[in-house]
């Protein structure tokens, strides 16, 4: 069993699976309930639900009396006048599925072999 995570390949095959597998979790369960992490002094949203997540956080700027602000969201960088610009959520499948297939390649492909010789027999020269 030690023998199969020999290589950086498969460890990290493993990991993209653990990582995959923890957001197809989420994916579910943004089905069933909405979570949200808001930190209101620093200005950031991330939230969960509906299949999707977003994140949005809003980037302090110089002049206190200023009514622009500048939202950094999944989507783009976006400006607006006091309230938090609309978009749509990243759907999580746009996350998992390529990060399973990611870790299905790294796990599923076979090892190459090593075209290197570690030892070389010196050469004999005839009729020594």
């Amino acid at each position: 069993m030690g023998e199969f995570f020999k290589g950086w390949r498969r460890k990290a095959g493993c990991m993209s699976l653990v990582i995959s597998l923890v957001l197809m979790m989420a994916w579910v369960r943004s089905y069933s309930f909405l979570d949200a992490i808001i930190v209101q002094d620093a200005g950031f949203w991330f939230l969960s639900g509906i299949g999707g997540i977003d994140w949005t956080w809003r980037l302090k700027t110089e002049d206190p009396g200023d009514a622009v602000e500048w939202w950094v969201t999944p989507v783009a960088l976006a400006r607006s006048e006091n309230r938090m610009p609309e978009h749509p959520p990243v759907p999580y499948w746009m996350i998992v599925i390529p990060l399973t297939a990611l870790s299905a390649f790294l796990l599923l492909s076979k090892p190459r072999k090593s075209t290197s010789n570690p030892y070389t027999e010196p050469a004999i020269a005839e009729g020594a």
